[in-house]
């Protein structure tokens, strides 16, 4: 993938992150953003949930911990160590973790091969429900295909994929860094009296509600 090809991703970030951010218009109470935060979580995690479901669902860490000692394996001090590791797919709905069933290997239930590679790479600038955010929802990086759909097909792809949306990620943290910086210099050096104007503010994502993983 070259430069430029990860600038227009990192250009896409940024304007899906605006449009993802942006608060209800009224009424500003934290009551009504609290309910607007909750609603946009709901409706995403149904999207997770859906796509998930094509490739085994989600368990609870507590199904999953249960069908892994009925196997008499190993697996299950391992799977707790990646979780805390990060190297599992996970979310945390109502003090529970959930844990997508595409990652584990038939009847082993093994973690697949490429699943903590891709994670890895994609947790250094997502947390772990965007991680499964990105899993789930369909991306330019896989010609359209959502990552859980191309991981069975194509692991390494998904890790290219992974590494790629990180760079992007991290090339949009540095634009972001680089307008403000130029900002900062233009408002120091402007002349006393002389009115700011509108200047372009830089978007900058936060660690929940982005849901831009193209």
């Amino acid at each position: 993938m070259t430069t430029n090809e990860l600038r227009g991703i990192a250009q896409r970030l940024r304007s899906r992150s605006a449009a993802t951010k942006a608060l209800p218009t009224a009424p500003h109470t934290d009551a009504a953003c609290s309910q607007w935060a909750r609603r946009a979580e709901d409706q995403e995690f149904e999207r997770m949930r859906e796509a998930f479901s094509r490739h085994g669902g989600l368990l609870s860490g507590e199904q999953l911990a249960y069908a892994l000692h009925r196997r008499v394996s190993p697996t299950v001090a391992l799977l707790a160590r990646g979780i805390v590791a990060r190297r599992v797919v996970h979310v945390v709905r109502h003090a529970r973790i959930l844990v997508p069933m595409f990652q584990f290997g038939s009847p082993s239930l093994e973690l697949k091969e490429g699943v903590g590679e891709s994670v890895a790479e994609l947790g250094q600038v997502l947390d772990d429900w965007e991680v499964a955010g990105w899993f789930a929802q369909p991306t330019s990086l896989l010609n359209g295909a959502a990552p859980v759909d191309a991981f069975l097909v194509d692991p390494q792809a998904v890790i290219r994929a992974a590494r790629a949306f990180r760079l992007a990620l991290h090339m949009d943290a540095r634009l972001a860094s680089t307008t403000s910086k130029a900002s900062d210099e233009e408002a120091v050096s402007m002349p006393a009296g002389e009115p700011a104007g509108d200047r372009a503010v830089p978007l900058r994502r936060t660690s929940r509600g982005h849901s831009g993983f193209d």
